[in-house]
């Protein structure tokens, strides 16, 4: 997948020691979605910056919909 608004999968692989599975993404400066919207209180958001994240969160969905995943 390569959109503005999803972070790229690098690679994934399982420790054969622990079984455990491990994934490597790209980095991104700042805090994740959860974080942000946990140290505002969502309606002290302005309408405005609600508006953005919405419509960021819809262009993926489309995206990834045109894409077939997620179906």
């Amino acid at each position: 997948l390569s959109h503005d608004n999803i972070i790229s999968l690098k690679e994934f692989f399982e420790d054969d020691t622990n079984g455990l599975f491990f994934i490597v993404m790209e980095y991104f400066p700042g805090i994740d979605l959860k974080t942000y919207l946990s140290n505002k209180h969502t309606f002290s958001i302005e309408e405005q910056e609600r508006m953005r994240i919405f419509d960021d969160l819809m262009k993926v969905m489309h995206y990834m919909h045109s894409n077939q995943i997620g179906r």
